[in-house]
């Protein structure tokens, strides 16, 4: 493929994290390995976050129901919160991307 800077580079399969380094007339790829140690210790917190979030939401729309709230207005506000996330979360990422701290990006967002 042809950029528009003029370099070329042969198509490959990324099968790894790799870092692209540019020398002027071609890009050279260094790979680096993640251990899948580093992986699992990653995703281990999102369990938890998970089992809670299947509870709540498996459980708490039978309990709405039994209280006498309507299906429809429980899929309603569900379908409205969804739909302003799709305009919230862009522009909070663009917030916590611009922020500039002592404490980095994304922390100073965060609930202590």
């Amino acid at each position: 493929a042809t950029f528009q800077r003029g370099f070329t580079f042969k198509q490959q399969k990324i099968t790894e994290r790799r870092s692209w380094v540019d020398d002027g007339d071609e890009l050279r790829v260094h790979k680096s390995v993640v251990s899948k140690l580093v992986k699992w210790s990653y995703g281990a917190p999102q369990f938890a976050v998970l089992a809670l979030y299947m509870l709540l939401a498996v459980h708490a729309t039978l309990l709405y129901e039994y209280l006498g709230a309507p299906l429809a207005y429980l899929a309603f506000f569900t379908a409205f919160a969804r739909s302003l996330d799709v305009f919230t979360d862009p522009v909070m990422s663009w917030i916590s991307d611009s922020t500039r701290s002592r404490f980095g990006r994304r922390i100073p967002y965060m609930i202590p």
